[in-house]
């Protein structure tokens, strides 16, 4: 099974969950697995999620989307150390690979928090950090995520040069 889908999967079963059902849950697997472990970031996303698209609670969107992106990021380090200290390349390995779409998809999140609070500089800043993820991992243009991505970025230029007031 590949960890995309099962990802995927999980997050949309999170969603229907109350908020303090997600923070319950989060707080488990801070407890069963440490802070620096896929499922805590998954579940720290998957809160900033449920105040991105059902409580509307932008900061605290952001707050998670970050968190989840600095627990990930030390994910990262931790496993380079470990398992490629003598090639120095991570993203060839699958575990990373997946490491590295997440991490994308985290900067895009953070990218439409920003968007929607009109902090555009930022916005714009973690769109194409999030671009330079995915090509980083050999994505063109037609991929998905870079599709996505991109239409997030053309709405931003439409937004910042045609303001609706």
């Amino acid at each position: 099974s590949q960890p995309n889908l099962y990802n995927i999967e999980q997050q949309l079963s999170m969603m229907i969950l109350s908020l303090t059902d997600q923070i319950e849950e989060l707080n488990k697997r801070k407890e069963r697995y440490g802070e620096t472990n896929m499922l805590v970031v998954d579940q720290t996303a998957a809160i900033g999620l449920y105040h991105y698209h059902v409580s509307g609670h932008g900061r605290d969107a952001l707050h998670h989307f970050q968190e989840a992106l600095r627990i990930l990021e030390d994910l990262i380090s931790c496993h380079m150390r470990t398992f490629h200290a003598a090639d120095g390349d991570c993203k060839r390995s699958s575990c990373c690979q997946y490491y590295y779409v997440q991490k994308g998809v985290l900067l895009t999140d953070i990218g439409n928090v920003h968007a929607r609070n009109e902090t555009y500089e930022d916005a714009l800043v973690s769109y194409e950090n999030a671009i330079r993820v995915f090509r980083s991992l050999g994505m063109n243009e037609d991929h998905p995520r870079v599709i996505s991505t991109n239409r997030c970025l053309d709405r931003l230029q439409i937004t910042v040069h045609n303001p609706v007031r």
